[in-house]
């Protein structure tokens, strides 16, 4: 019976360990799952937080986008009515250089020097044309109106000297020029001719569509000049 007993004991125990191992496997597997659960879980969060982040993002860069499709096109315009605003007072200036001409050929001397100090003073042909010339995209034509900016001023400077020289050569009124004015005025005219052609020659270097406009502009202004 001792022997039986024994047996019986020792076989309940192995009987008990064995469940309590069975226990404690289930506990532990509920456990890997739990933790299999929430390592999914933490992935799918993780997942979804990336997703939100690439979404954000893509917002914040969506103005930035459009923005640098947007800010060239600006930037042109702008720089595109600058052009304009700077040849509306080189038009103008050929169009008041043209005024001087008969007034030259009727020996009207003040008249036609009024004028030509009106184009190199007050409407600032020189600087009005070198910011033009600066805004060229072309780096030829930006050096090309550079050299006419310098050609022109040099070529009105000696019209204007031309006429201011004759005013003081006695003339009878209604009588033919005498032959020294004559010379002078035959100089004027040189002078005019050649600053004309380097003036349309530096509004070429400009798109056409620009310097139409500009004639446009000039056209509706009123000339302030006190003769």
């Amino acid at each position: 019976r001792e022997a039986m007993g024994a047996a019986f004991v020792t076989g309940a125990g192995c009987w008990r360990w064995r469940q309590e191992g069975a226990v404690r496997a289930r506990s532990d597997a509920v456990v890997m799952s739990a933790d299999a659960v929430c390592g999914r879980r933490q992935v799918l969060v993780a997942a979804a937080a990336a997703v939100a982040a690439a979404g954000a993002a893509g917002a914040a860069d969506a103005p930035q986008q459009r923005w640098q499709l947007v800010a060239p096109a600006a930037a042109a315009t702008q720089k595109k009515k600058k052009v304009e605003d700077f040849l509306v007072n080189v038009v103008q200036s050929e169009r008041s250089l043209e005024r001087s001409y008969s007034y030259i050929q009727n020996a009207n001397w003040d008249k036609a020097r009024t004028y030509v100090v009106y184009i190199t003073r007050n409407l600032g042909l020189r600087s009005n044309m070198r910011s033009a010339a600066q805004l060229l995209d072309d780096e030829e034509k930006k050096v090309e109106g550079m050299a006419l900016i310098g050609e022109l001023e040099n070529l009105l400077t000696q019209l204007d000297a031309s006429i201011y020289t004759v005013i003081f050569i006695p003339a009878e009124e209604g009588e033919p020029l005498p032959p020294e004015a004559r010379r002078y005025q035959n100089e004027a005219f040189r002078y005019f001719n050649m600053s004309k052609e380097t003036l349309e020659e530096f509004l070429q270097l400009f798109e056409p569509d620009a310097v139409e406009r500009a004639m446009n502009i000039a056209l509706s202004r009123k000339e302030e000049i006190a003769i």
